[in-house]
């Protein structure tokens, strides 16, 4: 028997559940939790004696390829928001009220 084994990172229990469904599509099988630091893994196994393994592996590196080129969509964050407004239009509004009234000096000086 030829095993090969796959350790992958899952963030939270709920994504964990979808991901083994997922991996067991590609005929990988849950073998058990990991820990490194504190991030936590699942480690799968599978026969690389299986019927049709090349096609199964090449599908799921194509798979994954086109997975990890998908943009999303990340909405707008408020704090952000406010940030920017402060570091950008604040001093936007001191500025030309600065030119402003160096135009108005200039003017009466001259």
């Amino acid at each position: 028997m030829n095993i090969e084994t796959k350790e992958i990172y899952f963030p939270s229990e709920e994504k964990k559940a979808a991901q083994i469904a997922l991996m067991k599509q590609f005929g990988w099988q849950y073998t058990k939790d990991t820990a490194h630091m504190r991030s936590s893994y699942a480690l799968y196994a599978r026969d690389k004696d299986m019927p049709n393994y090349r096609l199964i592996a090449a599908l799921e590196a194509k798979y994954f390829m086109l997975e990890s080129k998908k943009k999303t969509y990340n909405s707008m964050d408020p704090t952000l928001c406010i940030l920017l407004f402060l570091l950008l239009v604040i001093p936007l509004v001191v500025y030309v009220g600065f030119k402003a009234s160096q135009q108005e000096r200039f003017a009466a000086h001259n």
